[in-house]
């Protein structure tokens, strides 16, 4: 077991690029909830007959829980040689036409745009991966990445050097890199 993503933030190692669900107090809080809930059980067992399977049941299955839902992967963003995912869903390079690094413009008065994300566009024949029930296209702008394929890292930790990287390595030669600030957008590697 890979240990160097067990309290969230980003990894960027020679199987691809990943970055994981941070953790912190939110998922300590809860394993703690968990187990005061759980000992609940160990405490009623006391004051009911018959209740004593039950109360370590009860405990064994609250704490487990807890404690698998901080040491659990979760991934919010990978690249590597099985495609892209963007959270639950896996996109296989056989699906990719695009991969898009997706930047707001530079606020007003600002040079530096927004921070990145990673968006996939689709072969137009291809199926929609699994965990992705649809797609919703923007008609006012086609050239857009609907919502469901993009990655969801919303605190600024995606690094489009990383992600680059990973592409150049893993990605097929039909895929094409591509940079999209704001409205604008040019390609960085692939077929033009």
């Amino acid at each position: 077991m890979r240990l160097d993503g067990l309290l969230g933030d980003w990894s960027s190692h020679r199987d691809g690029y990943v970055v994981r669900r941070p953790r912190g107090w939110r998922q300590l809080k809860d394993l703690l909830s968990l187990v005061a809930f759980g000992s609940l059980g160990l405490v009623m067992q006391h004051f009911f007959d018959g209740l004593q399977p039950f109360g370590y049941f009860m405990f064994a299955m609250t704490t487990g829980s807890g404690v698998w839902g901080i040491i659990r992967p979760g991934v919010q963003l990978s690249v590597d040689e099985r495609g892209v995912r963007l959270g639950e869903a896996q996109v296989p390079w056989t699906s990719v036409w695009q991969v898009v690094l997706v930047r707001d413009a530079p606020a007003p008065g600002k040079v530096e745009p927004g921070p990145a994300q990673v968006g996939v566009r689709l072969i137009r024949s291809a199926p929609l991966p699994k965990g992705i029930a649809g797609v919703i296209y923007d008609p006012r702008d086609p050239s857009a990445i609907p919502d469901q394929l993009r990655s969801r890292v919303t605190d600024g930790r995606v690094d489009a050097v990383g992600v680059q990287a990973a592409v150049a390595r893993w990605a097929p030669q039909h895929v094409v890199l591509a940079e999209r600030v704001g409205d604008r957008e040019h390609v960085l590697a692939g077929p033009s």
